[in-house]
């Protein structure tokens, strides 16, 4: 069909390039859906059992798990662009990075792998990826507005770039980090 996709449906605008139409499984995203859960659930219970740790982070990872939350809950029974969970999904990989650097560091040893492969996971889960699917969504807002409810809508035009927003502000803060790092070696092969 011209100018059409799988089953007619016209390719949607921006870097992914899809049908409009295209979209995951049931099967698939609450197979999927269903692990993110438990591991969300069980983060979240870690850091609240840990807090004295994670002072510091605490509200915003409050914050963005109860977001996640939210939107697996909206988005349970949803086919339209529920390809946006799976590249969520993956922004989780850097998390296993964090959580083997956090063991390293509350048993008061030094790594620099776990650190270097959790801010190469995020920045190219979180940041790169998951701006392309904010972008993605944003070129289709048109789209979004027609075939969702309102509930939904909140969820991919409000809830993800809020989330993005998270890690934006998160990569900030890996980057003053890696910044200190890098002058402390500096100022250690000076002297």
């Amino acid at each position: 069909m011209p100018g059409g996709g799988a089953f007619g449906s016209p390719p949607a605008a921006g870097p992914f390039g899809l049908a409009l139409h295209s979209h995951v499984p049931f099967a698939a995203m609450d197979a999927a859906g269903g692990v993110l859960g438990g591991f969300l659930f069980y983060d979240l219970v870690h850091y609240i059992a840990h807090r004295a740790i994670y002072t510091k982070d605490l509200a915003t990872q409050l914050l963005h798990h109860g977001v996640l939350f939210g939107m697996l809950w909206l988005n349970r029974n949803t086919l339209w662009f529920n390809y946006a969970f799976p590249v969520m999904y993956a922004g989780e990989l850097s998390t296993l990075f964090l959580n083997v650097r956090l063991v390293y560091r509350a048993l008061g040893a030094t790594e620099q792998w776990a650190s270097i492969a959790f801010a190469a996971a995020f920045f190219s889960t979180r940041v790169l990826l998951f701006g392309l699917l904010v972008a993605h969504l944003a070129l289709n807002a048109a789209a979004l507005r027609t075939l969702l409810g309102p509930p939904l809508r909140v969820s991919y035009l409000g809830l993800l770039p809020l989330l993005y927003g998270l890690n934006l502000f998160w990569w900030y803060q890996i980057c003053k980090a890696i910044q200190k790092i890098m002058v402390k070696r500096k100022e250690r092969k000076a002297s």
